[in-house]
Protein backbone atom coordinates (compact mmCIF):
# COMPACT_ATOMS: atom_id res chain seq x y z
CA UNK A 1 0.00 0.00 0.00
CA UNK A 2 2.84 2.39 0.83
CA UNK A 3 4.60 1.62 -2.46
CA UNK A 4 1.40 2.35 -4.38
CA UNK A 5 1.11 5.74 -2.61
CA UNK A 6 4.72 6.56 -3.51
CA UNK A 7 4.06 5.79 -7.19
CA UNK A 8 0.92 7.92 -7.07
CA UNK A 9 2.91 10.88 -5.70
CA UNK A 10 5.63 10.45 -8.33
CA UNK A 11 3.05 10.42 -11.15
CA UNK A 12 1.44 13.61 -9.79
CA UNK A 13 4.84 15.31 -9.57
CA UNK A 14 5.65 14.44 -13.20
CA UNK A 15 2.33 15.93 -14.32
CA UNK A 16 3.11 19.23 -12.59
CA UNK A 17 6.66 19.51 -13.94
CA UNK A 18 7.32 22.46 -16.26
CA UNK A 19 10.41 22.55 -18.40
CA UNK A 20 11.98 25.74 -19.73
CA UNK A 21 12.60 25.21 -23.46
CA UNK A 22 14.15 27.64 -25.92
CA UNK A 23 11.37 28.98 -28.11
CA UNK A 24 11.68 28.01 -31.82
CA UNK A 25 9.44 30.94 -32.77
CA UNK A 26 11.80 33.87 -32.91
CA UNK A 27 13.83 33.64 -29.70
CA UNK A 28 13.05 33.81 -25.99
CA UNK A 29 11.90 30.99 -23.76
CA UNK A 30 8.52 29.73 -22.67
CA UNK A 31 7.26 26.98 -20.40
CA UNK A 32 5.53 23.85 -21.68
CA UNK A 33 3.59 21.48 -19.50
CA UNK A 34 4.31 17.80 -19.77
CA UNK A 35 1.08 15.95 -20.57
CA UNK A 36 -0.39 13.05 -18.65
CA UNK A 37 1.25 10.60 -20.98
CA UNK A 38 4.65 12.16 -20.21
CA UNK A 39 5.78 12.34 -23.85
CA UNK A 40 6.28 15.22 -26.23
CA UNK A 41 4.23 15.57 -29.44
CA UNK A 42 5.13 13.47 -32.49
CA UNK A 43 7.95 15.11 -34.48
CA UNK A 44 6.88 13.97 -37.94
CA UNK A 45 7.38 10.19 -37.69
CA UNK A 46 4.73 7.58 -37.03
CA UNK A 47 5.53 6.37 -33.52
CA UNK A 48 3.12 3.44 -33.56
CA UNK A 49 4.67 2.04 -36.78
CA UNK A 50 8.20 2.42 -35.43
CA UNK A 51 7.30 0.78 -32.13
CA UNK A 52 5.87 -2.22 -33.98
CA UNK A 53 8.99 -2.58 -36.10
CA UNK A 54 11.35 -2.33 -33.13
CA UNK A 55 9.20 -4.86 -31.29
CA UNK A 56 9.57 -7.28 -34.20
CA UNK A 57 13.33 -6.68 -34.26
CA UNK A 58 13.48 -7.31 -30.51
CA UNK A 59 11.58 -10.60 -30.83
CA UNK A 60 13.77 -11.64 -33.76
CA UNK A 61 16.96 -10.93 -31.78
CA UNK A 62 15.71 -13.03 -28.88
CA UNK A 63 15.00 -15.94 -31.24
CA UNK A 64 18.50 -15.62 -32.80
CA UNK A 65 20.19 -15.62 -29.40
CA UNK A 66 18.19 -18.65 -28.20
CA UNK A 67 18.89 -20.68 -31.37
CA UNK A 68 22.55 -19.57 -31.36
CA UNK A 69 23.00 -20.88 -27.81
CA UNK A 70 21.54 -24.27 -28.72
CA UNK A 71 23.71 -24.63 -31.85
CA UNK A 72 26.82 -23.47 -29.98
CA UNK A 73 26.37 -26.20 -27.40
CA UNK A 74 25.95 -28.93 -30.03
CA UNK A 75 28.27 -27.87 -32.89
CA UNK A 76 30.58 -24.86 -32.71
CA UNK A 77 31.52 -24.91 -36.44
CA UNK A 78 27.96 -24.25 -37.69
CA UNK A 79 27.16 -21.40 -35.34
CA UNK A 80 29.15 -18.60 -37.02
CA UNK A 81 27.70 -19.00 -40.59
CA UNK A 82 24.22 -19.17 -39.07
CA UNK A 83 24.90 -16.03 -37.02
CA UNK A 84 26.13 -14.10 -40.09
CA UNK A 85 23.06 -15.10 -42.14
CA UNK A 86 20.72 -13.99 -39.37
CA UNK A 87 22.41 -10.61 -39.08
CA UNK A 88 22.29 -10.08 -42.86
CA UNK A 89 18.56 -10.86 -42.86
CA UNK A 90 18.05 -8.41 -40.00
CA UNK A 91 19.97 -5.72 -41.89
CA UNK A 92 17.77 -6.20 -44.99
CA UNK A 93 14.66 -6.05 -42.81
CA UNK A 94 15.74 -2.73 -41.31
CA UNK A 95 16.68 -1.28 -44.70
CA UNK A 96 13.48 -2.12 -46.58
CA UNK A 97 10.92 -1.81 -43.78
CA UNK A 98 10.51 1.97 -44.12
CA UNK A 99 8.15 3.27 -46.79
CA UNK A 100 9.30 5.91 -49.24
CA UNK A 101 6.96 8.90 -48.91
CA UNK A 102 6.85 12.21 -50.69
CA UNK A 103 6.34 15.37 -48.63
CA UNK A 104 4.72 18.57 -49.84
CA UNK A 105 5.53 21.79 -47.97
CA UNK A 106 3.12 24.73 -47.90
CA UNK A 107 3.58 28.05 -46.09
CA UNK A 108 0.63 30.09 -44.85
CA UNK A 109 1.02 33.70 -43.72
CA UNK A 110 -1.51 34.91 -41.13
CA UNK A 111 -1.58 38.66 -40.44
CA UNK A 112 -4.01 39.91 -37.78
CA UNK A 113 -2.86 43.54 -38.03
CA UNK A 114 -5.23 45.70 -40.10
CA UNK A 115 -5.63 49.37 -40.93
CA UNK A 116 -8.14 49.80 -38.11
CA UNK A 117 -5.44 49.00 -35.55
CA UNK A 118 -3.67 52.32 -36.02
CA UNK A 119 -4.26 53.20 -32.38
CA UNK A 120 -2.06 51.89 -29.58
CA UNK A 121 -4.68 49.39 -28.42
CA UNK A 122 -4.26 46.02 -30.12
CA UNK A 123 -7.54 44.48 -31.26
CA UNK A 124 -6.54 40.97 -32.40
CA UNK A 125 -3.63 38.89 -31.13
CA UNK A 126 -2.64 35.21 -31.07
CA UNK A 127 -3.62 33.56 -27.79
CA UNK A 128 -5.08 30.24 -26.74
CA UNK A 129 -8.75 30.26 -25.76
CA UNK A 130 -10.37 28.39 -22.93
CA UNK A 131 -12.12 25.93 -25.24
CA UNK A 132 -8.92 24.93 -27.12
CA UNK A 133 -7.11 21.75 -26.08
CA UNK A 134 -3.65 22.18 -24.59
CA UNK A 135 -2.29 19.14 -26.40
CA UNK A 136 -2.78 20.75 -29.84
CA UNK A 137 -2.57 24.54 -29.28
CA UNK A 138 0.24 26.17 -27.28
CA UNK A 139 -0.27 28.99 -24.78
CA UNK A 140 0.55 31.58 -27.46
CA UNK A 141 -2.30 30.31 -29.66
CA UNK A 142 -0.03 28.63 -32.23
CA UNK A 143 0.35 24.91 -32.96
CA UNK A 144 3.26 22.82 -31.71
CA UNK A 145 6.08 22.11 -34.15
CA UNK A 146 5.78 18.46 -35.22
CA UNK A 147 2.12 18.26 -34.24
CA UNK A 148 -0.14 16.32 -36.62
CA UNK A 149 -3.42 18.15 -37.19
CA UNK A 150 -6.35 16.26 -38.64
CA UNK A 151 -9.28 17.83 -40.56
CA UNK A 152 -11.71 19.91 -38.47
CA UNK A 153 -9.19 20.11 -35.60
CA UNK A 154 -7.96 23.45 -34.13
CA UNK A 155 -5.07 24.98 -36.06
CA UNK A 156 -4.55 28.29 -34.23
CA UNK A 157 -6.44 30.59 -31.86
CA UNK A 158 -6.89 34.37 -31.76
CA UNK A 159 -8.03 36.75 -29.03
CA UNK A 160 -9.97 39.97 -29.57
CA UNK A 161 -8.95 42.50 -26.91
CA UNK A 162 -11.85 44.81 -27.69
CA UNK A 163 -14.65 42.28 -27.20
CA UNK A 164 -12.64 39.98 -24.83
CA UNK A 165 -13.56 36.93 -26.93
CA UNK A 166 -11.40 34.17 -28.39
CA UNK A 167 -11.97 32.33 -31.66
CA UNK A 168 -10.53 29.02 -32.87
CA UNK A 169 -9.71 28.41 -36.53
CA UNK A 170 -9.90 24.79 -37.67
CA UNK A 171 -8.05 22.96 -40.44
CA UNK A 172 -10.05 22.83 -43.66
CA UNK A 173 -9.93 20.11 -46.29
CA UNK A 174 -9.68 16.35 -46.07
CA UNK A 175 -5.90 15.87 -45.61
CA UNK A 176 -3.97 15.66 -42.34
CA UNK A 177 -1.15 18.16 -41.86
CA UNK A 178 2.07 18.05 -39.84
CA UNK A 179 3.37 21.42 -38.60
CA UNK A 180 6.92 21.70 -39.96
CA UNK A 181 7.93 25.19 -38.81
CA UNK A 182 6.36 28.22 -37.10
CA UNK A 183 7.98 31.65 -37.49
CA UNK A 184 6.96 35.00 -36.03
CA UNK A 185 7.27 38.14 -38.17
CA UNK A 186 8.03 41.45 -36.51
CA UNK A 187 5.10 43.82 -36.23
CA UNK A 188 4.46 47.28 -34.79
CA UNK A 189 3.50 45.83 -31.42
CA UNK A 190 6.40 44.40 -29.39
CA UNK A 191 4.35 42.74 -26.67
CA UNK A 192 1.91 40.72 -28.77
CA UNK A 193 2.09 38.38 -31.76
CA UNK A 194 0.12 39.49 -34.81
CA UNK A 195 1.88 38.08 -37.90
CA UNK A 196 2.91 34.44 -38.20
CA UNK A 197 4.17 32.10 -40.92
CA UNK A 198 3.11 28.46 -40.47
CA UNK A 199 4.79 25.91 -42.72
CA UNK A 200 2.87 22.65 -42.96
CA UNK A 201 3.95 19.30 -44.36
CA UNK A 202 1.62 16.92 -46.21
CA UNK A 203 2.41 13.35 -47.18
CA UNK A 204 1.57 12.91 -50.86
CA UNK A 205 2.71 10.03 -53.00
CA UNK A 206 2.96 10.69 -56.76
CA UNK A 207 -0.25 10.01 -58.63
CA UNK A 208 -1.59 10.30 -62.17
CA UNK A 209 -1.81 13.97 -63.18
CA UNK A 210 1.01 15.30 -60.97
CA UNK A 211 3.53 17.53 -62.70
CA UNK A 212 7.25 16.72 -63.01
CA UNK A 213 10.12 18.40 -64.82
CA UNK A 214 13.79 18.05 -65.53
CA UNK A 215 16.23 20.95 -65.28
CA UNK A 216 15.96 21.61 -69.02
CA UNK A 217 12.32 22.67 -69.25
CA UNK A 218 11.02 19.19 -70.09
CA UNK A 219 7.88 19.50 -68.02
CA UNK A 220 5.00 17.07 -68.18
CA UNK A 221 2.38 15.22 -66.17
CA UNK A 222 2.44 11.62 -65.00
CA UNK A 223 0.19 9.71 -67.39
CA UNK A 224 0.42 6.22 -65.89
CA UNK A 225 1.72 4.51 -62.78
CA UNK A 226 3.02 0.97 -63.23
CA UNK A 227 4.20 -1.54 -60.62
CA UNK A 228 7.95 -1.95 -60.39
CA UNK A 229 7.81 -5.55 -61.65
CA UNK A 230 6.01 -4.49 -64.85
CA UNK A 231 8.65 -1.94 -65.87
CA UNK A 232 11.18 -3.00 -68.54
CA UNK A 233 14.64 -4.00 -67.35
CA UNK A 234 18.07 -3.61 -68.91
CA UNK A 235 19.88 -6.54 -70.49
CA UNK A 236 23.27 -5.25 -69.24
CA UNK A 237 22.63 -4.39 -65.61
CA UNK A 238 19.05 -5.61 -65.00
CA UNK A 239 18.11 -2.14 -63.72
CA UNK A 240 14.56 -0.85 -64.18
CA UNK A 241 13.96 2.82 -65.09
CA UNK A 242 12.01 5.04 -62.71
CA UNK A 243 10.60 7.19 -65.50
CA UNK A 244 9.87 6.69 -69.21
CA UNK A 245 9.57 9.79 -71.41
CA UNK A 246 8.22 9.97 -74.95
CA UNK A 247 11.01 10.69 -77.51
CA UNK A 248 8.65 12.99 -79.45
CA UNK A 249 9.21 15.60 -76.68
CA UNK A 250 12.76 16.36 -77.89
CA UNK A 251 12.70 17.38 -81.61
CA UNK A 252 10.36 20.36 -81.27
CA UNK A 253 11.72 21.59 -77.92
CA UNK A 254 15.37 20.93 -78.85
CA UNK A 255 16.45 20.20 -75.28
CA UNK A 256 19.70 18.48 -76.20
CA UNK A 257 21.16 19.32 -72.80
CA UNK A 258 18.97 16.70 -71.17
CA UNK A 259 20.38 13.97 -73.41
CA UNK A 260 23.92 15.17 -72.74
CA UNK A 261 23.22 15.20 -69.00
CA UNK A 262 21.99 11.63 -69.16
CA UNK A 263 24.96 10.23 -71.06
CA UNK A 264 27.48 12.32 -69.08
CA UNK A 265 26.01 11.23 -65.75
CA UNK A 266 26.06 7.62 -66.93
CA UNK A 267 29.74 7.74 -67.83
CA UNK A 268 30.72 9.75 -64.75
CA UNK A 269 28.87 7.45 -62.34
CA UNK A 270 30.48 4.34 -63.86
CA UNK A 271 34.01 5.75 -63.40
CA UNK A 272 33.35 7.79 -60.26
CA UNK A 273 34.41 11.03 -61.94
CA UNK A 274 33.01 14.50 -62.45
CA UNK A 275 32.18 15.44 -66.04
CA UNK A 276 32.78 18.96 -67.29
CA UNK A 277 29.43 20.21 -68.61
CA UNK A 278 30.67 23.61 -69.80
CA UNK A 279 29.35 24.23 -73.33
CA UNK A 280 31.90 24.29 -76.17
CA UNK A 281 34.70 23.41 -73.73
CA UNK A 282 36.02 20.59 -75.91
CA UNK A 283 35.06 21.74 -79.41
CA UNK A 284 38.72 21.85 -80.45
CA UNK A 285 41.66 19.91 -79.13
CA UNK A 286 45.25 20.96 -79.02
CA UNK A 287 48.24 19.10 -80.46
CA UNK A 288 51.26 20.40 -78.68
CA UNK A 289 51.19 24.17 -78.82
CA UNK A 290 49.23 24.51 -82.06
CA UNK A 291 45.45 24.39 -82.12
CA UNK A 292 43.85 21.92 -84.47
CA UNK A 293 40.54 22.47 -86.27
CA UNK A 294 39.60 18.84 -85.71
CA UNK A 295 36.25 18.84 -83.87
CA UNK A 296 35.60 16.64 -80.88
CA UNK A 297 32.16 16.34 -79.27
CA UNK A 298 31.22 15.24 -75.76
CA UNK A 299 30.06 11.88 -77.10
CA UNK A 300 33.59 11.21 -78.35
CA UNK A 301 34.83 11.67 -74.78
CA UNK A 302 32.08 9.75 -72.96
CA UNK A 303 31.66 6.97 -75.56
CA UNK A 304 34.92 5.20 -74.68
CA UNK A 305 34.06 5.53 -70.98
CA UNK A 306 30.83 3.60 -71.58
CA UNK A 307 32.38 0.92 -73.80
CA UNK A 308 35.09 0.24 -71.21
CA UNK A 309 32.34 -0.77 -68.77
CA UNK A 310 30.42 -2.95 -71.21
CA UNK A 311 27.82 -0.38 -72.35
CA UNK A 312 26.91 0.91 -75.79
CA UNK A 313 28.97 3.76 -77.26
CA UNK A 314 25.91 6.02 -77.70
CA UNK A 315 24.22 5.19 -74.38
CA UNK A 316 21.40 3.02 -75.77
CA UNK A 317 20.51 -0.32 -74.18
CA UNK A 318 18.43 -3.35 -75.03
CA UNK A 319 15.47 -3.70 -72.66
CA UNK A 320 13.24 -6.65 -71.87
CA UNK A 321 9.52 -6.37 -71.18
CA UNK A 322 8.63 -6.69 -67.52
CA UNK A 323 5.22 -8.20 -68.35
CA UNK A 324 6.08 -10.74 -71.07
CA UNK A 325 9.84 -11.09 -70.52
CA UNK A 326 10.53 -10.79 -74.26
CA UNK A 327 13.21 -8.62 -75.81
CA UNK A 328 12.07 -5.26 -77.15
CA UNK A 329 12.85 -4.76 -80.82
CA UNK A 330 14.14 -1.20 -80.42
CA UNK A 331 17.12 0.17 -78.51
CA UNK A 332 16.20 2.66 -75.79
CA UNK A 333 18.37 5.54 -74.57
CA UNK A 334 18.79 5.08 -70.81
CA UNK A 335 20.66 7.04 -68.16
CA UNK A 336 20.34 9.03 -64.90
CA UNK A 337 18.66 12.47 -65.09
CA UNK A 338 17.85 14.83 -62.24
CA UNK A 339 14.07 15.20 -62.04
CA UNK A 340 12.08 17.48 -59.77
CA UNK A 341 8.47 17.49 -58.65
CA UNK A 342 6.49 20.66 -59.23
CA UNK A 343 3.83 22.04 -56.93
CA UNK A 344 1.01 21.61 -59.46
CA UNK A 345 -0.80 18.50 -58.21
CA UNK A 346 -4.16 16.93 -58.91
CA UNK A 347 -5.02 16.96 -55.20
CA UNK A 348 -5.04 20.77 -55.23
CA UNK A 349 -6.92 21.19 -58.53
CA UNK A 350 -9.69 18.62 -58.82
CA UNK A 351 -13.21 19.94 -58.29
CA UNK A 352 -16.26 17.74 -57.69
CA UNK A 353 -19.82 18.74 -56.81
CA UNK A 354 -23.22 17.06 -56.91
CA UNK A 355 -25.41 19.36 -54.79
CA UNK A 356 -24.35 22.08 -52.41
CA UNK A 357 -24.52 25.75 -51.53
CA UNK A 358 -26.46 28.07 -53.85
CA UNK A 359 -26.46 31.84 -54.17
CA UNK A 360 -29.08 33.57 -52.05
CA UNK A 361 -30.15 36.01 -54.77
CA UNK A 362 -30.08 33.96 -57.99
CA UNK A 363 -30.41 30.48 -56.38
CA UNK A 364 -27.73 29.22 -58.75
CA UNK A 365 -24.72 27.13 -57.60
CA UNK A 366 -21.87 29.24 -56.29
CA UNK A 367 -18.39 29.23 -57.83
CA UNK A 368 -15.03 28.52 -56.27
CA UNK A 369 -13.25 25.33 -55.31
CA UNK A 370 -12.64 26.32 -51.70
CA UNK A 371 -16.33 27.00 -51.08
CA UNK A 372 -17.46 23.73 -52.63
CA UNK A 373 -18.82 25.41 -55.75
CA UNK A 374 -19.40 24.15 -59.26
CA UNK A 375 -17.71 24.67 -62.61
CA UNK A 376 -19.14 27.44 -64.78
CA UNK A 377 -21.01 26.36 -67.89
CA UNK A 378 -20.43 29.46 -69.99
CA UNK A 379 -21.53 30.78 -73.36
CA UNK A 380 -18.89 28.93 -75.36
CA UNK A 381 -19.86 25.64 -73.75
CA UNK A 382 -23.49 26.38 -74.52
CA UNK A 383 -22.60 27.05 -78.18
CA UNK A 384 -20.75 23.74 -78.48
CA UNK A 385 -23.71 21.82 -77.08
CA UNK A 386 -26.03 23.65 -79.49
CA UNK A 387 -23.72 22.79 -82.40
CA UNK A 388 -24.07 19.10 -81.50
CA UNK A 389 -27.86 19.42 -81.28
CA UNK A 390 -28.02 18.04 -77.72
CA UNK A 391 -31.01 20.11 -76.61
CA UNK A 392 -32.02 17.91 -73.69
CA UNK A 393 -28.48 17.95 -72.30
CA UNK A 394 -28.42 21.75 -72.53
CA UNK A 395 -31.79 21.94 -70.76
CA UNK A 396 -30.53 19.65 -68.01
CA UNK A 397 -27.33 21.63 -67.40
CA UNK A 398 -28.73 25.15 -67.57
CA UNK A 399 -32.18 24.60 -66.07
CA UNK A 400 -32.78 21.35 -64.20
CA UNK A 401 -29.37 21.25 -62.47
CA UNK A 402 -29.13 24.99 -61.90
CA UNK A 403 -31.99 27.19 -60.63
CA UNK A 404 -35.10 25.14 -61.39
CA UNK A 405 -38.17 27.03 -60.15
CA UNK A 406 -41.95 26.58 -60.47
CA UNK A 407 -43.77 29.94 -60.59
CA UNK A 408 -47.48 30.79 -60.48
CA UNK A 409 -48.47 32.98 -63.43
CA UNK A 410 -51.84 34.65 -64.01
CA UNK A 411 -52.98 33.95 -67.57
CA UNK A 412 -55.50 36.82 -67.48
CA UNK A 413 -53.18 39.73 -66.72
CA UNK A 414 -49.88 37.98 -67.51
CA UNK A 415 -48.37 38.98 -64.18
CA UNK A 416 -45.58 36.91 -62.59
CA UNK A 417 -45.23 38.70 -59.26
CA UNK A 418 -48.84 39.17 -58.10
CA UNK A 419 -49.64 35.57 -57.10
CA UNK A 420 -50.30 35.08 -53.39
CA UNK A 421 -51.21 32.06 -51.30
CA UNK A 422 -54.48 32.21 -49.37
CA UNK A 423 -53.87 30.87 -45.88
CA UNK A 424 -56.67 28.64 -44.50
CA UNK A 425 -58.71 29.90 -41.57
CA UNK A 426 -57.24 28.82 -38.28
CA UNK A 427 -59.38 26.79 -35.92
CA UNK A 428 -60.42 28.63 -32.83
CA UNK A 429 -60.06 27.12 -29.37
CA UNK A 430 -63.87 27.16 -29.03
CA UNK A 431 -64.23 25.01 -32.16
CA UNK A 432 -61.64 22.54 -30.86
CA UNK A 433 -63.45 22.20 -27.54
CA UNK A 434 -66.77 21.64 -29.31
CA UNK A 435 -65.13 18.95 -31.53
CA UNK A 436 -66.22 20.76 -34.69
CA UNK A 437 -64.74 19.56 -38.02
CA UNK A 438 -61.96 21.69 -39.58
CA UNK A 439 -62.94 24.20 -42.29
CA UNK A 440 -63.04 22.81 -45.85
CA UNK A 441 -59.81 23.14 -47.82
CA UNK A 442 -59.95 25.33 -50.93
CA UNK A 443 -59.31 23.57 -54.24
CA UNK A 444 -57.09 26.40 -55.48
CA UNK A 445 -55.62 28.50 -52.68
CA UNK A 446 -53.55 30.78 -54.99
CA UNK A 447 -55.06 34.04 -56.19
CA UNK A 448 -53.85 37.00 -58.25
CA UNK A 449 -53.68 40.33 -56.41
CA UNK A 450 -54.34 42.47 -59.46
CA UNK A 451 -57.26 40.32 -60.76
CA UNK A 452 -58.41 39.36 -57.22
CA UNK A 453 -59.40 35.94 -58.52
CA UNK A 454 -58.04 32.42 -58.52
CA UNK A 455 -59.21 31.73 -62.08
CA UNK A 456 -56.58 31.52 -64.75
CA UNK A 457 -53.66 30.71 -62.39
CA UNK A 458 -51.11 28.43 -64.06
CA UNK A 459 -47.84 26.86 -62.88
CA UNK A 460 -44.84 27.42 -65.17
CA UNK A 461 -41.36 25.93 -64.77
CA UNK A 462 -38.70 28.55 -65.36
CA UNK A 463 -35.23 29.57 -64.16
CA UNK A 464 -35.37 31.55 -60.94
CA UNK A 465 -33.17 34.22 -62.54
CA UNK A 466 -36.09 35.06 -64.86
CA UNK A 467 -38.30 35.76 -61.85
CA UNK A 468 -35.50 37.86 -60.37
CA UNK A 469 -35.32 39.80 -63.66
CA UNK A 470 -39.05 40.50 -63.48
CA UNK A 471 -38.62 41.81 -59.92
CA UNK A 472 -35.71 44.07 -61.00
CA UNK A 473 -37.78 45.48 -63.86
CA UNK A 474 -40.73 46.03 -61.52
CA UNK A 475 -38.45 48.02 -59.22
CA UNK A 476 -37.74 50.32 -62.20
CA UNK A 477 -41.47 50.64 -62.90
CA UNK A 478 -41.36 48.33 -65.91
CA UNK A 479 -44.03 45.65 -66.10
CA UNK A 480 -43.29 42.26 -67.62
CA UNK A 481 -46.30 40.44 -69.11
CA UNK A 482 -46.34 36.74 -69.97
CA UNK A 483 -48.68 35.31 -72.59
CA UNK A 484 -49.34 31.62 -71.90
CA UNK A 485 -50.50 29.24 -74.59
CA UNK A 486 -50.71 25.47 -74.92
CA UNK A 487 -50.52 25.62 -78.70
CA UNK A 488 -47.25 24.82 -80.47
CA UNK A 489 -46.58 27.32 -83.22
CA UNK A 490 -45.08 25.86 -86.37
Amino acid sequence: MEEWKKRQKESKETEEIKEEVTCPRGGGSHSKEVGKSGVWPDWGASGSLQSRRFLLVKIYLRIIIRVFQNIFQENKELCWPFFIQCWSFLFCFLCFSYDIKSFFLQTETINLASKKDSTEKVLKIFSRGLDASKSIIDSDGLPFVGQTIHPNEPKYCTYNALSSSSSTFKLKGSESVTVDYVAIDGTSSKKYIQKVNIRSRRVRNPMIGDKFSSRHGQKGVCSQLWPDIDMPFSSVTGMRPDLIINPHAFPSRMTIGMLLESIAAKGGSLHGQFVDATPFSSSTREKGSEKSSEKRSMIDEIGPMLTSRGFNYHGVEVLYSGVLGTEMKCEIFMGPVYYQRLRHMVSDKFQVRSTGTVDQITRQPIGGRKRGGGIRFGEMERDSILAHGAAYLLHDRLHSSSDYHIADVCSNCGSLLTATVVEPRKRMTKDIKRNLPPPPRLANNIICRSCKSSKGMETVAMPYVFRYLAAELAAMNVKLDLHLSNKIET
